[in-house]
């Protein structure tokens, strides 16, 4: 009876994820839709918050953990990496060198 007990919390469990997912992508494809964008995805979602937090200077580390990565390698994924900040790192280290 234990085990009927479990399987059945188990797919009670599932059954809930699964319809969040369903509920969060109609969710997304309404938003798209009112803005005229086309279809949002998780995955588009997420990467942009991504891409957003990092642009703010969010730490790494941090945005890999909010997006429940467990490797550095994968948040790298997710973020479009802004060229700036290296012409801004670069200008700062010539500036640096040039008053030496």
């Amino acid at each position: 009876m234990e085990d009927l007990n479990n399987l059945i919390y188990q797919y009670r469990k599932l059954f809930i994820i699964i319809m969040e997912r369903v509920i969060l992508k109609k969710g997304l494809n309404t938003i798209g839709d009112n803005l005229n964008i086309g279809e949002l995805t998780t995955y588009t979602f997420r990467h942009t918050w991504a891409t957003i937090a990092a642009h703010l200077d969010v730490p790494k580390e941090v945005i890999g953990k909010a997006l429940g990565h467990g490797k550095k390698v994968v948040t790298d994924i997710y973020i479009d990496f802004d060229q700036t900040k290296i012409d801004k790192a670069n200008r700062k280290v010539i500036d640096y060198v040039l008053k030496l």
